[in-house]
């Protein structure tokens, strides 16, 4: 691996912060918790995190409703979250990963693997305060943080995500 591209890093325990539906979702109640979610709760979830432009979207809201929705896809949210304990205790771990691959020890075999972290900074859950933190941690990295968009930049600016990773690819 030469290089890696990282979309919405939440990574970091100290500076990832959920939502109140994903904290009832990752607790021990979350099997209940998603039962009581429906199309406009998951609605009114979606736009938290959404940046200003793309709240209005509803395209894209009614879309990606109906894909966590078909086949019973909501009732998989308390697993997926899991993800949230993973990262407190695991972020020593990962954190030293990300640092050595970017700025490898001296004198091993392993070339250091170019880092970029595309995130848009109006993300609530890891936006510009995460990003901050990643720039502390992991300095080697290519940082590129996109205002006005959310926790999901490769669909409410797919162009400029595209367009920053292929920069970062061809220096």
């Amino acid at each position: 691996i030469r290089s890696v591209s990282l979309l919405n890093g939440g990574l970091f325990p100290e500076t990832h912060k959920p939502t109140v539906v994903q904290k009832l979702l990752a607790s021990k109640a979350g099997n209940f918790v998603e039962k009581l979610i429906f199309r406009p709760i998951f609605k009114m979830g979606l736009k938290q995190v959404l940046g200003e432009q793309s709240k209005g979207n509803s395209q894209f809201l009614n879309d990606a409703t109906e894909q966590v929705f078909r086949h019973g896809g909501v009732g998989l949210a308390h697993e997926q979250l899991g993800y949230i304990e993973e990262r407190r205790q695991n972020r020593g771990r990962w954190v030293e990963a990300l640092q050595n691959a970017s700025n490898p020890p001296p004198g091993g075999k392993i070339p250091p693997v170019r880092l970029q972290l595309i995130d848009g900074l109006a993300d609530t859950i890891s936006g510009a305060h995460m990003v901050d933190n990643f720039k502390k941690w992991v300095p080697a990295a290519t940082v590129v943080g996109i205002a006005g968009v959310g926790h999901y930049p490769q669909v409410e600016a797919p162009a400029q995500v595209v367009s920053e990773m292929k920069r970062f690819l061809n220096r």
